[in-house]
């Protein structure tokens, strides 16, 4: 590296020039020649630094490099940073975030690796009840009035392109009861969710939970309950795996357990 060296771009006998002088105790070639060097080896180390991202991000703390890396794969809008808790963990996910169009087992990889390799998978196409705005609803001699065609009797329709559930298990105990007392990770899939998808769609998660590791609620027990969401009242004829389905958005509300009463006795 430099104007002299096995490296050097110029003739070789610039170099052997150099050794016969520094054989002879001078140096008048070479001092000349380290007037370019005090000049090229600082730019040469400044166009090193400047691309190596480690570098930059740890040593010198430039949060402006992190803001090219998101804009590569599409995240660099400080409206989208602003909106998730933790944008850093997206980046292990950006080849599958670039990917177009979107599929459901784009957001299965991701779910799946980041919780561990649970078991995962996505449910399309959930039937669902949806109200129709009182503009679009049928009104005689005005629209929507063409029998086979544009016709809807009442206030409400069937509709199955507008919601999927993301199925979570079979999970442990342990897992189970951390999706709700740890908003943090519903959090993250919710979204993951808004995000990944190209369209708005309503999320539902289902949690799966083998019925050898669901209990009974008990007073004063060390677990706590909630109704409608960890409570059991569990039987034989309970089927062998227990399922709690809830809009994502409930989940992402919740403010954690309340603690167990404990006895002061």
């Amino acid at each position: 590296m430099g104007l002299y060296g096995v490296s050097s771009p110029l003739p070789a006998f610039i170099t052997e020039d150099l050794l016969d002088e520094e054989w002879d105790e001078q140096d008048s070639q070479r001092g000349f020649l380290d007037i370019f060097h005090h000049q090229l080896f600082p730019l040469l180390y400044q166009a090193w630094y400047k691309y190596r991202f480690s570098h930059n991000v740890v040593e010198a703390k430039n949060e402006a490099y992190w803001q090219i890396i998101f804009s590569l794969f599409g995240l660099g809008s400080e409206e989208f940073l602003e909106s998730v808790d933790n944008p850093y963990v997206l980046m292990r996910y950006a080849g599958i975030l670039m990917q177009q169009p979107k599929s459901p087992a784009g957001l299965e990889t991701i779910l799946r690796d980041y919780l561990g390799n649970t078991g995962i998978s996505i449910i399309p196409c959930v039937r669902r009840t949806v109200a129709i705005s009182k503009d679009q609803q049928l009104h005689l001699g005005m629209q929507a009035n063409t029998l086979g065609k544009d016709t809807m009797l009442g206030s409400e329709i069937d509709d199955a392109s507008g919601k999927f559930t993301i199925a979570i298990g079979p999970v442990d105990e342990t897992t189970f009861h951390t999706c709700f007392s740890q908003p943090d990770t519903m959090a993250f899939i919710r979204q993951l969710s808004h995000f990944y998808l190209s369209l708005p769609l309503d999320t539902d998660i289902k949690l799966i939970i083998e019925k050898n590791n669901a209990k009974s609620p008990m007073l004063g027990g060390e677990q706590w309950t909630s109704l409608g969401q960890t409570t059991w009242l569990l039987a034989d004829s309970n089927p062998d795996t227990l399922e709690v389905s809830l809009p994502l958005d409930q989940f992402s509300l919740q403010d954690g357990p309340v603690a167990p009463f404990t006895s002061s006795r």
